[in-house]
């Protein structure tokens, strides 16, 4: 599980990795966008997030990520918003699984867990969902 904090459309922080997911990637609470997502899928990770807060919706995804072995693992999971205390907060709920763990990925601790991602799924949960 990973509860994540947007901010805006450029900017997301992790505001809480659950236990599993710190063991497979690394400890993401409290680090910013940089830290999870890499360079390469930045904008398409935190505009699907934006899509989910302000829609609202949920999604269904498969995402790429290093762990801290440097292994590429394939993590279907989906994504809820959640509604906090603070009307200016937005917040998705990430839920995702460890499908398999494959080949060297050969990234830097620095280029971000999430390396690439696949085909979004919106959910409708009441409002429909993105064109």
């Amino acid at each position: 599980m990973l509860i994540l904090d947007i901010h805006s459309p450029e900017e997301v922080s992790a505001s809480l990795a659950g236990t599993a997911a710190a063991q497979a990637v690394g400890e993401l609470t409290g680090s910013q966008e940089d830290a999870v997502y890499s360079a390469d899928v930045r904008a398409i990770m935190i505009g699907r997030s934006w899509t989910a807060v302000n829609h609202p919706c949920g999604y269904i995804h498969t995402r790429f990520y290093r762990s801290v072995e440097g292994f590429k693992m394939v993590s279907p999971g989906m994504g809820l918003p959640i509604r906090t205390g603070n009307p200016h907060l937005k917040t998705v709920m990430v839920f995702n699984d460890v499908a398999s763990i494959g080949d060297p990925v050969g990234m830097a601790d620095t280029d971000g867990v999430a390396q690439t991602h696949g085909k979004v799924n919106w959910i409708n949960i009441g409002a429909g969902v993105p064109d």
